[in-house]
């Protein structure tokens, strides 16, 4: 039986060692320290601590006996500790890292992932900025700790040299460099607002010259400033071709929409709902609208974190095309149907004949003329009141397809 040589392992938990015999099958009786191992009959034993392990094993149905011994020993854990990150300004002393002094241990150090050359006891004097790792070997264990070290000529801040912030919505939000154990001093156009151990991050709501000023443990200061200004407010408007309130024809529901808001900057970005189910970023969208109905449109305007939005409407876009001539009007001066108005839709243009009992014209409005009749009669230069009673009218339009259709009809003029 030979159980090898003695073993020697590290104490961190969980740390174990099978010993075998070599004869499966056989009788197995395992002891430690001299003692009898209760339940210790397999050909393998697992060792958890330290001490002497020995086995006696006897062959089924031999009288042969073999024996052996061997010593586990565990050697202590090794913990490292390199203490928090630190740093140094370029005139600081450089403190020494110390690692635990172990008897016998190896020692090795890097430096951002290289090894230093030379560095092999418990202790290493920063060379620079970097990563320090240390690995420590003693026997069967290791130990290893990492330390981040800045070696820095001043303190490095880095602030925005605006902020530009909604006057609805005033919020400053400031943030330095983290220097553990600094001390921080924040100033609002020169005046004192906060100062302490940490106060790395500001949010505040007022707008004007913020400074920090920052003082690390080991005397190393900077400072650094940032101007807070509020933006203007979004004042969304517009206007729109034809104008609102628009009624449009269903074979040409297209309206040009014309931005005229204020407080545009480099920024600004827009969006266009044209209650139809779409929408727009372009500044001066032209639409067409899908289908009849009656629709309003919202712009939203967007000046960094400010927003705001008007709506319009309505836009109607009719059915079908036509023009809706009414069969009577009364222009007796009360303001109530005092012309014989009436809405052309699908209609490029189109002129307008109104002709008396006896065929005589009295009316015309030409193509390109925006006029209804107001119930007066246009001849020979002269303007005079029509009479009361019924007159023929004659409608001719250019359609938006380029189509001419011609109507007729009567109208009675009551006064």
């Amino acid at each position: 039986v030979d159980l090898g040589p003695d073993i020697t392992l590290c104490a961190s938990g969980g740390t174990s060692v099978t010993l075998y015999s070599g004869y499966p099958g056989a009788t197995h009786t395992w002891t430690r320290d001299g003692q009898v191992i209760p339940g210790a009959t397999a050909d393998s034993l697992v060792v958890t601590q330290p001490g002497v392990y020995g086995v006696t094993v006897q062959p089924a149905g031999s009288s042969c006996i073999g024996q052996d011994f061997v010593v586990v020993r565990f050697d202590s854990t090794i913990t490292v500790n390199l203490g928090p990150d630190v740093f140094y300004c370029t005139s600081d002393p450089i403190q020494p890292l110390i690692a635990p002094t172990v008897g016998g241990a190896t020692y090795v150090w890097y430096r951002n992932n290289l090894a230093v050359p030379g560095a092999n006891g418990p202790s290493l004097t920063p060379i620079g900025s970097g990563t320090y790792v240390v690995v420590v070997l003693a026997g069967a264990c290791i130990g290893t700790d990492t330390v981040e070290v800045t070696i820095s000529p001043s303190v490095q801040i880095s602030l925005p040299d605006t902020i530009r912030f909604c006057p609805a919505n005033p919020l400053v939000e400031l943030e330095a460099p983290y220097y553990p154990g600094a001390t921080y001093l924040w100033t609002l156009n020169g005046t004192q607002v906060a100062q302490g151990v940490g106060l790395y991050r500001l949010v505040d709501t007022r707008s004007g010259v913020w400074r920090v000023s920052i003082t690390t443990a080991s005397g190393c200061s900077g400072s650094a400033t940032s101007v807070a200004q509020p933006i203007a407010a979004p004042r969304p408007d517009f206007e729109t071709e034809p104008p609102i309130p628009a009624r449009l024809a269903a074979t040409n529901p297209v309206v040009r929409f014309i931005n005229t808001s204020q407080n545009i900057t480099p920024s600004t970005f827009f969006r266009w709902d044209f209650g139809d189910g779409t929408t727009s970023t372009e500044r001066d969208p032209v639409h067409r609208f899908p289908t009849a109905g009656t629709f309003y449109v919202t712009l939203y305007m967007y000046n960094g974190n400010c927003v705001d939005s008007i709506r319009k409407g309505p836009i109607t876009i009719a059915p079908v095309d036509g023009s809706f001539i009414p069969s009577a009007f009364t222009p007796n001066g009360d303001g109530v149907n005092d012309e014989l108005y009436f809405p052309a839709l699908g209609y490029r243009d189109y002129e307008f004949w109104i002709y008396n009992r006896w065929g005589q014209l009295i009316f015309h409005k030409k193509p390109g003329e925006l006029r209804y009749w107001d119930g007066n009669e246009y001849v020979a230069g002269m303007r005079k009141p029509a009479p009361e009673g019924v007159y023929v009218w004659r409608f001719r339009g250019i359609k938006d397809t380029g189509e001419e259709e011609t109507f007729t009809g009567t109208t009675t003029l009551t006064r």
